[in-house]
């Protein structure tokens, strides 16, 4: 695990695992879900937390959100502010974003939960300068996750750039949520069919055929899950 992941998913070589018309779709469906967890709050305040690697912040500029990135170097912004010039940065540790408590509407952080140190503070934290909302992804540990460990080597021969992560479990990561008074209610299982298959295959038409063929499995196997958890008052 990493003390600021997103120093290496800010990268262009990271970048290169979503290149060509199979990477630009596995976006979309990234793109997608996270704006159906945000329809709740049009025009929020939104804080990207590791958000350098350019995939959360101009969709949801484009949408009309307030969104400041968070980065833990200034090298890490670099990727964002090439593709979205006008963004907003603030850099700092990733894992205390320097912000006062219930500072934006919602805090977002995508590709973080798999590498950093200490998930549950990352949430914690997450819960904490979010007034009213908090998404995330994660890897669930079940479906090919289940056996990640097993075929990391495997992974990394086809993929080259890949790195390990690790996964947690649904039930830790909304009991989670739940200690810091937050209540998940919102989950989307991006993929059924492993990310490395996709990749492979390199036909987004097909992917998204053995997707739709697979769709009533992805509530429980769906990998990376993306969830919402809204603040529960009183």
């Amino acid at each position: 695990m990493e003390a600021q992941p997103d120093i290496a998913s800010s990268t262009d070589d990271y970048a290169r695992r979503f290149a060509g018309a199979t990477g630009a779709w596995m976006l979309d469906v990234q793109r997608k879900a996270i704006a159906d967890l945000m329809a709740p709050w049009p025009d929020a305040s939104v804080l990207d937390v590791g958000g350098g690697h350019a995939q959360v912040t101009p969709p949801l500029m484009a949408a009309g959100h307030q969104v400041m990135a968070l980065v833990s170097t200034d090298g890490a912004g670099d990727r964002l502010r090439r593709l979205q010039p006008d963004a907003n940065l603030l850099v700092g540790d990733i894992n205390t974003p320097p912000l006062p408590d219930r500072s934006v509407d919602v805090a977002v952080a995508v590709r973080m939960m798999a590498h950093v140190i200490d998930w549950r503070a990352f949430v914690a934290q997450l819960c904490r300068v979010a007034d009213k909302a908090v998404i995330i992804d994660f890897a669930v540990d079940s479906g090919a996750n289940a056996f990640s460990s097993a075929l990391f080597a495997l992974k990394k021969k086809f993929e080259g750039n890949t790195r390990e992560f690790a996964s947690q479990a649904r039930a830790d990561v909304v009991a989670c949520f739940a200690e810091n008074g937050f209540a998940v209610d919102g989950q989307i299982g991006q993929f059924v069919v492993p990310m490395v298959v996709h990749r492979k295959l390199k036909s987004p038409g097909i992917s998204g055929a053995l997707e739709g063929l697979a769709r009533p499995l992805a509530p429980r196997f769906g990998n990376p899950v993306i969830l919402r958890a809204t603040r529960q008052e009183g």
